[in-house]
């Protein structure tokens, strides 16, 4: 037999079975902020929210320009800032940004954080001031403005103006949201993820990692702890159990740092979606949750046993499972085994079923 034309027959055989592909899709839900520059000229930093009033958290020079919402679900946002002629910090405290949280798809994010969707918001805010320099004059301060972000970019911008006892300033910056999106195939238990981001640099990352997967029902599905890596370094996602709707599995999922390059744990809250419109069986239950979907392993065809059949498929008592008979271009048979999702032609030379 002609192993190379017989390689080339499996890649056009209908019944040619192995891993399966679906869709993931996760969204971050905290925003970065960018650096901004005030009307005044002084320049303003943000980073993550520690809820203190000391030294806001930076590694020397660095920030994280993380904005998070102060709980689950919340629609308050908050972060640390702090301010400066762009040479030395002159002040810093807190800011928090009042966001509509309109949730029009019902999927537990807010709308202005999914990157299919255009945001053009009204938001209203407050500062609070923890220290200032003597030299520097400041106060806690009001915050109106406005964010905008076409569909489909995870980019924005974003102008405020900011009221207080000494008047009006107006500051403007770009914004960022968090997304990973791509496939997820999947096969006994094992999964492999591929899938892609655009960092705040404006450069697109490919994300891969790897790991494990079971359910306890269809209507469940738990992926083990998974490290996903780039170019850029690793992050750690958490163990998370999704549940299902329809061919959808989704739910709220940590990760154990979402920017490693900071001290501190930044960027952890995300909302993962699993999407599988695989189903063999045509019985509405997605084959990544579907028992009725077989996928064990054996290491070779037995034909023994009683069988019975549908042409082509006839399952063997044997294997516990089904096998499926074609005919090779040269007359001979070629057999699928389903339980260990390879295919076997009979050697005559051996008097037995090979794999090629």
């Amino acid at each position: 037999m002609n192993k190379t034309y017989f390689s080339a027959f499996l890649l056009l055989c209908p019944f040619y079975l192995s891993a399966k592909t679906a869709t993931l899709k996760a969204y971050g839900l905290q925003i970065s902020l960018e650096p901004a520059v005030t009307s005044l000229g002084s320049y303003v930093y943000f980073t993550s929210y520690d809820g203190s009033s000391g030294y806001p958290r930076t590694d020397g020079n660095y920030i994280s320009s993380e904005m998070k919402p102060l709980s689950q679900g919340s629609s308050t946002y908050v972060a640390d800032y702090l301010a400066g002629d762009g040479y030395e910090i002159y002040e810093y405290g807190s800011v928090s940004l009042n966001v509509p949280s309109q949730d029009a798809d019902g999927n537990g994010v807010q709308d202005w954080l999914q990157k299919e969707k255009g945001v053009s918001l009204s938001v209203t805010g407050s500062t609070v001031l923890h220290w200032n320099d003597p030299s520097w004059s400041s106060t806690n301060f009001s915050i109106s403005g406005n964010m905008y972000r076409s569909a489909g970019q995870s980019s924005g911008t974003y102008d405020f103006t900011l009221s207080s006892v000494f008047g009006q300033a107006t500051i403007s910056g770009a914004w960022n949201l968090g997304f990973y999106e791509g496939t997820l195939n999947y096969e006994d238990g094992s999964f492999s993820s591929s899938l892609q981001t655009v960092g705040s640099d404006g450069v697109t990352y490919l994300v891969d990692g790897s790991s494990g997967y079971s359910f306890s029902s269809e209507d469940s599905l738990k992926l083990n702890q998974t490290t996903f890596s780039s170019s850029s370094g690793s992050v750690v996602m958490n163990a998370v159990t999704l549940a299902r709707n329809g061919d959808k599995f989704s739910g709220f999922v940590d990760l154990v740092d979402g920017a490693p390059d900071t001290s501190w744990s930044d960027y952890t809250d995300w909302y993962l979606e699993v999407i599988d419109e695989n189903d063999e069986d045509e019985d509405e239950i997605p084959d990544i949750v579907d028992s009725s979907v077989k996928s064990l392993a054996t290491s070779a065809v037995d034909l023994n046993g009683w069988n019975y059949h549908a042409w082509p498929w006839v399952f063997s008592s044997a294997l516990n499972d089904w096998l499926y008979f074609a005919f090779y271009p040269d007359g001979g048979i070629i057999v699928w085994n389903n339980k260990d999702r390879a295919w076997y032609y009979w050697d005559l030379d051996l008097g037995s079923w090979v794999s090629p």
